[in-house]
């Protein structure tokens, strides 16, 4: 059994089956609908009216409190209300009536029709220049591909009206397209992005502060947290619909949340809250006279009985529910009712009345065709057959249900690489249009940006060619008679003021490639860098970029320092930028994946075995602060979290981004939760390996661990100044041993 149905369709006599779930979905009425009340009135007001624009909208009025009940009637004055609106010119009339034709054409299932009306409205919509109505033609245009399942169109559409609807500031519209899109990305199974639309519609909502879509909203997401099998959260959301609903004396829908709840309960093994909701449920359909719902809700009752191994009773509410669904010629919910008696009968031993409820269900479910629930049903009679010794039928019932899975499975994949393939398509034409929109601005940045790294890589290439000219000069002059002594001093100094210049103005462009205070500040709630370099250029670097849901950065920490170091921290932010900026790589586990192979690449071009074992340690964080949640690859850097003065730690991945011993695995992605006030921090090792102290010994991880959690409670600006204290304090009179970089987020 599953979760009840939630539907806003204008589609008329639709069953609901409890079996079934799915998303509400809301449907845009884009004319004024009247009430049933006043249709009478509407009807004696037709007769005088004269043929004009005043009863062009009234026999509008009256085809849409029709397409509730009667799509004759919807169709004729539909096209009563065209045919006055062409010979009046009535341009709003027109598209007004396109809309109307358009529904009428949905319920009916008429799709291709339905598109082609809605399109002639949004063609008058554009002509006359009405960017919000276009955005409400928009997300009807996308309801009906959703209805033939074509959700590349279906998405396509939902972002064209939420695009007209953020122009006009249409706040509604926004907020029933997202719901929308989020029914497409639930049928994707891409519960991410599901609940990502849920909860930008949860936040547009709140300047409506209309309770009924925050009702409707908190109900869907506990239905996908449900289909994660998230039983808590869909348990709270499902908390949180149901009182609003008994706020607004909502009998009907606070049935379907009650349903819903009993499922969540039954599923976490709390029978006893399971049968209470489902009683309730069952109470409020009958209070509403929906009384074959509440009977069909037996089903439901019947399996939390059977989880409880109280068969008598399972067996009572089957029984009722199949009766039920006799008299009402429900064939979908006889065929489950019989298979649900059988799989009982078979439990309690009582094999031949199980192979008979079973073979009932079957012809059934034969007639439904369903071909997941035909093999389910043949399983059931193979596990009848086998428990009654009849290993030959058995047998047979086993294997149609393993021809109908691999059937089931191709049908699936197929279906889902030709999603795919559409989503793709849609994306890429989309894609086209936004490149060639933002064409100047986009080369200009590339053009900037690739300056910068050839400016880096070049004048590092320069500095390391001076360096070793320098070296190779002085050496030459070491030999040369005391009387030159003097003047090769002079002459070394000037030329070490000179690498001097050169190092200070490779940091300079160091600097330019680091992630910027104003980047840091603009994405970060708080934040503090702690970044001491052990020469005046430094092998540790940090990296930031800012997607459209998330913001991405990079804690990291080249092989060597001083020059050497700088010098391969200005390939790997290279590698970083062309991943990510350029291949739209994202996520922190593919990202390191495709910078070690190009840092692989740039390292050993001539392919021999005497490869270089340079590259970084690095740890990249991805912040979603809308989700509070955090996604993270790490190499050889752990990740730790301070919540509530308990420090939590992530291990890494004990590999670098680079060529390393073993088989070259793929980096681990991790992701956590974040709670307001969590502080993230990562770091490279310099702070650790720093030597001091009264013994001259080494800092370690532990000591720095322990120093983060005693100081996670002061603001970040005073955490940064007591790290840089601490660190000074305790290297006392030695050298730094390395670059020093320690970065923390608080949530």
């Amino acid at each position: 059994m599953g979760f009840f149905i939630f539907t806003a369709y204008s589609k008329p006599a639709l069953k609901t089956h409890i079996q079934k779930f799915t998303l509400l979905l809301f449907f845009i009425l884009v004319s004024a609908v009247s009430y049933a009340d006043v249709l009478d009135s509407l009807l004696k007001v037709i007769k005088k009216e004269d043929a004009d624009t005043s009863k062009v909208k009234t026999l509008i009025d009256i085809g849409w409190e029709y397409s509730y009940s009667n799509i004759a009637n919807t169709d004729k004055y539909a096209n009563e209300a065209l045919s006055l609106s062409e010979k009046l010119n009535y341009k709003e009339g027109l598209a007004q009536s396109y809309e109307l034709l358009g529904v009428s054409d949905r319920n009916k299932a008429a799709y291709e029709s339905a598109i082609e009306n809605f399109k002639k409205s949004l063609q008058i919509r554009i002509e006359l220049g009405q960017t919000e109505k276009q955005g409400k033609v928009y997300v009807n245009i996308a309801n009906v591909y959703l209805d033939m399942s074509d959700y590349a169109k279906a998405e396509r559409y939902y972002k064209m009206a939420i695009e007209r609807a953020e122009q006009t500031h249409s706040v509604k519209t926004q907020i029933t397209a997202l719901t929308n899109l989020s029914v497409v990305y639930q049928n994707l199974g891409d519960y991410g992005k599901s609940l990502d639309c849920l909860f930008r519609s949860l936040k547009l909502n709140k300047t409506e502060k209309d309770p009924t879509q925050d009702g409707f909203i908190y109900a869907n997401i506990g239905i996908i947290y449900e289909e994660q099998k998230q039983y808590k959260l869909a348990e709270e959301y499902s908390l949180r619909s149901l009182e609003l609903f008994k706020e607004l004396g909502r009998d009907d829908i606070q049935a379907n949340v009650y349903n819903n709840l009993g499922i969540v309960y039954k599923n976490e093994g709390k029978y006893e809250l399971a049968l209470k909701n489902y009683n309730e449920s069952m109470r409020l359909y009958k209070k509403i006279g929906m009384d074959f719902s509440a009977t069909m809700l037996l089903s439901n009752i019947g399996s939390v009985y059977a989880e409880m191994k109280d068969y008598e009773k399972a067996f009572q509410c089957h029984s009722v529910a199949l009766s039920e669904a006799l008299k009402n010629n429900d064939n979908y919910y006889i065929a489950g009712c019989y298979m649900s008696l059988a799989e009982l009968s078979l439990q309690t031993g009582k094999l031949q009345q199980a192979q008979t409820y079973a073979e009932k269900g079957l012809s059934y479910q034969k007639f439904l065709n369903d071909k997941n629930e035909l093999k389910n049903d043949y399983m059931t009679l193979a596990n009848i057959y086998s428990a009654s010794g009849d290993h030959q039928k058995a047998f047979q019932n086993q294997k149609l249900a393993l021809e109908l899975s691999d059937s089931l499975n191709n049908d699936a994949l197929n279906k889902r690489l030709g999603q795919m393939q559409a989503m793709y398509e849609a994306d890429k034409k989309q894609a086209e249009i936004d490149l060639l929109q933002k064409d100047n601005e986009i080369k200009g940045e590339r053009i900037i940006r690739q300056r910068v790294v050839n400016y880096a890589v070049v004048t590092g290439l320069l500095l390391m060619l001076f360096l070793a000219f320098v070296s190779f000069k002085r050496y030459r002059e070491k030999k040369k008679a005391n009387v030159e002594i003097t003047l090769q001093k002079e002459l070394i100094e000037e030329k070490n003021k000179s690498i001097l210049d050169s190092i200070h103005y490779a940091k300079r462009i160091q600097r330019a490639l680091l992630a910027s205070d104003t980047l840091l500040r603009k994405n970060l709630p708080e934040y503090f860098v702690l970044y001491k370099p052990k020469d005046i250029v430094s092998g540790d670097f940090y990296w930031a970029h800012k997607t459209d849901s998330q913001f991405i950065m990079a804690t990291s920490d080249c092989t060597g320092h001083g020059v050497p170091g700088a010098f391969m921290s200005l390939l790997n932010i290279s590698k970083l930028n062309e991943t990510v900026n350029e291949r739209k790589i994202e996520r922190p586990d593919l990202v390191l994946n495709n910078v070690r192979e190009e840092i692989i690449k740039a390292l050993n071009t001539d392919g021999s075995e005497e490869q270089s074992k340079d590259g970084m340690d690095a740890v990249l964080c991805s912040f979603d602060f809308q989700k509070h949640s955090l996604e993270f690859a790490a190499a050889n850097n752990p990740v730790i979290i301070v919540r509530n003065n308990q420090l939590i730690e992530f291990k890494p991945d004990k590999f670098p981004v680079g060529i390393h011993q073993g088989e070259l695995k793929p980096f681990t992605l991790q992701s956590t939760n974040l709670l307001k006030g969590d502080t993230v921090y990562t770091f490279t090792d310099g702070f650790a390996d720093q030597f001091g102290g009264d013994k001259g010994k080494k800092l370690m991880t532990k000591n720095l661990k322990s120093l983060l959690l005693q100081i996670s409670s002061k603001s970040l600006d005073a955490q940064k100044h007591e790290l840089d204290r601490y660190f000074n304090e305790w290297k006392g009179n030695h050298e730094q041993v390395d670059d020093v970089l320690v970065i923390g987020v608080r949530v």
